[in-house]
């Protein structure tokens, strides 16, 4: 039983490539969102503007869209709602300011399709989780990561903290985001290792005050 155990672990990490998603990047419009560590594969695209992220468990799946979208957030909050009540349980929503919130459960296969939206200016942020429902409690703390990190409000909130440059001229953390944003747009499309070294030089800058 051990064997055959390890054998199929080392199957479904062969299959599924044992790369791991630490982030959707998307160069053209400067946006970073981090991803919970060790939940998802490394991407596919998904449509246009797309990404989809197959989950480590090989039954979830996380798809992220940043876009333009000339449509009001309400007008696309009552489009996916009228979308999903025609095959889902809503169980969960919630509309305020700039983001919305709908959960929902599939009867048929008995998955929860959990979406969230926040669109400032005309670019849209969107993410949406499907997950067996026996995996609630493992995917609760994933959506509240995935909560914090996708809308650039939220964001905003921690980074406040760090952004007064100190008396030797350190850069603050709205500095150093602005030269991750610029080093992001100098990157080829889906050149990994370039937006990689933003990513570090960006980390590296909240600490010393440098880019």
């Amino acid at each position: 039983m051990k064997r055959y155990v390890l054998w199929w672990l080392i199957f479904i990490s062969a299959s599924m490539g044992s790369e791991w998603a630490r982030h959707y990047d998307n160069a053209r419009y400067g946006v970073h969102i981090s991803l919970p560590p060790m939940t998802f594969h490394a991407p596919k695209p998904y449509g246009k503007s797309g990404k989809i992220y197959q989950g480590a468990d090989g039954r979830s799946k996380l798809i992220v869209i940043v876009e333009p979208q000339r449509a009001s957030l309400g007008e696309i909050y009552r489009k996916m709602r009228r979308s999903l009540v025609k095959h889902n349980d809503i169980v969960y929503e919630r509309f305020k300011d700039d983001w919305f919130v709908i959960s929902a459960t599939d009867p048929e296969d008995g998955t929860i399709l959990y979406q969230k939206a926040c669109k400032q200016g005309a670019l849209l942020r969107l993410y949406i989780l499907i997950y067996p429902q026996d995996q609630k409690w493992r995917f609760d703390p994933v959506i509240r990561e995935l909560n914090h990190n996708i809308c650039l409000h939220d964001s905003q909130k921690t980074r406040k903290k760090k952004d007064t440059r100190s008396s030797y001229g350190h850069l603050g953390g709205r500095e150093c985001d602005a030269m991750a944003r610029a080093c992001y747009a100098e990157c080829g499309d889906g050149d990994e290792r370039c937006l990689q070294r933003c990513e570090t030089r960006r980390d590296s800058c909240y600490k010393n005050g440098k880019f």
